[in-house]
């Protein structure tokens, strides 16, 4: 596993990176997620292009994954997003992420 620099900013009742009018979508692709109850959802990675960099973000499940983990997946709450492969006989490896959460935001 590989750690993943993500911003991971409250919003509501769920997480969000930024607005989506900020900025410009490019493209998804299906990944696995490992949620904190360690149940795997299959969840889509967006890039999206800012100013001069670039942010991902998991979505079209992302708001029952944080009801289902609403313990763990709280505002202020601060995480790691690991990385992974998947490898399977005969089959394309799959890319797969891991929020770890390392603690929380001082008031």
């Amino acid at each position: 596993m590989a750690p993943v620099s993500v911003e991971m900013v409250p919003g509501g009742p769920h997480f969000t990176i930024l607005p989506p009018m900020a900025c410009a979508m490019s493209e998804d692709r299906e990944v696995k997620l490992v949620e904190p109850c360690l149940k795997v959802s299959k969840v889509n990675l967006t890039s999206w292009s800012i100013g001069g960099g670039q942010a991902f973000i998991f979505n079209n499940q992302w708001h029952k994954i944080v009801v289902d983990n609403s313990d763990t997946l709280k505002p202020m709450a601060v995480f790691q997003i690991w990385s992974f492969w998947v490898r399977r006989e005969s089959q394309k490896p799959e890319l797969g992420f891991a929020p770890i959460k390392v603690g929380d935001v001082p008031d």
